[in-house]
């Protein structure tokens, strides 16, 4: 994965990637292999390649893994092999647990993708590249999971941890 290869029992927040991840199986713009794990208010905008399970936020689920108020803003995902997907490369598991994820809808996917009315989740809510530059997307409650909105910044010189301010990303 683009922060780390495998998270198991633990928790990913408040974390982005740019730039390019490539690998073998799983693959993810985030975390390749998400074990009985939590990611929330996290996004992905970096190119993914792999050969099985690659997402634009994780490669592999396990039943326990949670992934909620992310972003899968990659440009683009590509896989060789089993199910490429915009969010998370593979699971087998219930939708419950994936919660308010995005998705932009202009990424390109290469191979296999699972369809939409299989599980939105895996696949991200569509949003547009002007709506993922849009603050209201991470800050209105209605978009959220829970009541904690995201800590973005208000301009790209500020101090805050967050590379996405209105209009830009």
């Amino acid at each position: 994965g683009g922060l780390v290869g495998g998270n198991d029992n633990g928790s990913i927040t408040n974390c982005y990637t740019l730039g390019q991840v490539r690998g073998d199986s799983p693959v993810g713009g985030l975390v390749g292999y998400l074990y009985e794990s939590t990611i929330s208010y996290s996004y992905s905008a970096c190119w993914v390649n792999g050969r099985d399970y690659a997402g634009g936020l994780v490669g592999i689920d396990s039943e326990k893994s949670k992934i909620v108020n992310s972003v899968a803003a990659n440009p683009s995902v590509s896989g060789s092999g089993m199910t490429t997907n915009r969010s998370v490369g593979g699971s087998g598991y219930p939708s419950e647990r994936e919660k308010n994820n995005y998705a932009n809808a202009d990424m390109q996917i290469n191979y296999f993708a699972m369809d939409d009315d299989i599980n939105q989740n895996y696949n991200g809510i569509d949003k547009s590249r002007t709506e993922l530059q849009s603050a209201d997307v991470y800050i209105n409650p209605s978009n959220l999971e829970g009541d904690k909105a995201w800590d973005l910044q208000s301009s790209h010189n500020d101090s805050k941890l967050w590379n996405i301010w209105e209009g830009n990303s």
